[in-house]
């Protein structure tokens, strides 16, 4: 797996690693705390998210 941390502060981290068996690009959000998932999605689910948000831009 390959793995890589972008982004720290005092209560979340934001990973992107890439699965071994699929070969997807996951982003996971975690509580650095706990050491809890938040939120984990493939970069396709993020990619169409992005998209639903510029399509609602004023």
């Amino acid at each position: 797996m390959i793995k890589a941390i972008l982004m720290q502060d005092h209560r979340r981290v934001l990973e992107i690693s890439m699965d071994d068996e699929t070969g997807f690009v996951v982003l996971t959000v975690m509580d650095r705390e706990r050491r809890e998932v938040i939120r984990q999605m493939t970069l396709k689910q993020v990619l169409r998210l992005m998209e639903g948000a510029r399509g609602r831009e004023v």
